[in-house]
C-alpha cells in the first residue's frame, strides 16, 4: 500500500507553564482552562512574502524561554485497517519535545533538524483527538532549564548569539498524520561515489507484523529532466522487528555535481511497488588536499559574503585536515 498523507499543520493552540507543573496538573490530557494563545505550525513571519520561514515560540512570548504547550485536536473518522499503521511524524521540534495522544504519552525527543515519529495507532480513536507537544529551549545567558543552557547543547547558529527574545524553540516544521504498511521503510542512507557512479544503499525496515518476504527496489532519475537513470530491485525477508538490507547498484553514464552544472538525483525507493521514501543524491567528491579545497579532482576556490560564523567554520574545517 502507498503511504497516506494528513496534514496537521494550521493554527495550534499554545501557553506557556512558567512553574513547570502542566504534567502534574493534568496538561497532557486536557487543555488548561487558561487564555491560550494561537501559532501557525509551520509558522511564516509574513504568510505571503517569507514561506516557510520557522518561527519559535518566542514569536508569541517574546522573551520566554522555558517549558510551553503545543495543542492540535482532529478528526479521524478512517481508522487503519489490516495491515496499516498510523503514526505522528514531526520535521523539527526542540530543544526538548514529550508528545502525547489523547494523554497517552508518546515519547520524547532531543534536538532540533532531525525528524521524528510515534506510532499512534493503539492511541488513535475515532472523532476528535487530541495532541499535546511539551517543549522547551533554554537562553544562551540565563539560569539552566533542567540542567541545560543554550551553549551547552549543539544548536548551529543559536549559540553563535543572543537570541534572548527572539528565538526559543519549539514545534517548528510541519506535523503529519502518516497511515503506512505494516512493514515501512523507516530509513534510508544513499551513498553516490562520484568516481564509479556505484551508490552503496543501506535501507532500514521496520516490522510490526509477522516475517514477511517482500521485493524492495529503487529507482532513480534525473531530478530536473525527470530522466530515468537506473533501477535495482531485489527481494528481502523482514523479520518482526528492525532490520537493514545492504546492497548496491550502478548509475550507467553518472553526471558528477559540479559548480557551473550541479545534477541531482531523486532516488524512490518502494516495497512491492509501493513508493516509501525518495532520497535526493548527487555524485560529488569534495577533498583538501595540502590546504586546498578540491571538487572532483579540480581545485576551487571558496568565497564567502556572510558573518565571521562561516569564516570560523571554514578555518576550522581546513585546520582539521
Amino acid at each position: 500500500m502507498e503511504q497516506t498523507l494528513y496534514s496537521l499543520g494550521g493554527l495550534w493552540k499554545i501557553v506557556k507553564d512558567e512553574e513547570n507543573n502542566g504534567r502534574a496538573k493534568g496538561w497532557a490530557e486536557k487543555m488548561p482552562e487558561l487564555t491560550l494563545s494561537e501559532i501557525r505550525i509551520p509558522g511564516t513571519v509574513k504568510q505571503d512574502e517569507v514561506p516557510y520561514l520557522q518561527v519559535p515560540y518566542s514569536s508569541v512570548f517574546p522573551g520566554y524561554h522555558g517549558y510551553v504547550w503545543y495543542y492540535r485536536t482532529f478528526e479521524a473518522e478512517n481508522l487503519p485497517g489490516a495491515g496499516a499503521r498510523a503514526r505522528i511524524e514531526f520535521d523539527d521540534a526542540g530543544h526538548v519535545a514529550e508528545v502525547f495522544l489523547n494523554g497517552v504519552f508518546l515519547g520524547r525527543h532531543e534536538q532540533h533538524e532531525d525528524p521524528f515519529s510515534y506510532d499512534i495507532t493503539d492511541v488513535l480513536k475515532a472523532g476528535e483527538n487530541l495532541v499535546a507537544v511539551r517543549c522547551f529551549e533554554p537562553a544562551p545567558m540565563h539560569e539552566p532549564i533542567d540542567g541545560y543552557t543554550l551553549r551547552e547543547i549543539p544548536n548551529g547558529i543559536r549559540g553563535f548569539a543572543n537570541y534572548e527574545s527572539d528565538h526559543a524553540g519549539g514545534i517548528l516544521g510541519e506535523v503529519r498524520l502518516v497511515i503506512v504498511p505494516t512493514v515501512r521503510v523507516s530509513e534510508a542512507y544513499l551513498r553516490p561515489m562520484a568516481k564509479t557512479g556505484e551508490v552503496q544503499c543501506e535501507i532500514t525496515l521496520e516490522n510490526v507484523g509477522e516475517e514477511k518476504n517482500l521485493q524492495l527496489s529503487v529507482s532513480t532519475a534525473e531530478m530536473k529532466t525527470g530522466l530515468p537513470a537506473a533501477f535495482k530491485e531485489i527481494s528481502v525477508t523482514a523479520p518482526k522487528g528492525i532490520s537493514v538490507q545492504k546492497f548496491s547498484f550502478t548509475v550507467p553514464g553518472h553526471k558528477l555535481w559540479e559548480m557551473d552544472c550541479p545534477v541531482l538525483y531523486i532516488c524512490s525507493i518502494a516495497l512491492d511497488g509501493a513508493q516509501q521514501k525518495t532520497v535526493r543524491i548527487g555524485f560529488r567528491e569534495l577533498e583538501m588536499r595540502n590546504g586546498f579545497f578540491f571538487l572532483n579532482g579540480k581545485r576551487f576556490f571558496l568565497k564567502c559574503t556572510h558573518f565571521n560564523m562561516q569564516t570560523f567554520s571554514v578555518i576550522g574545517i581546513k585546520a582539521m585536515g
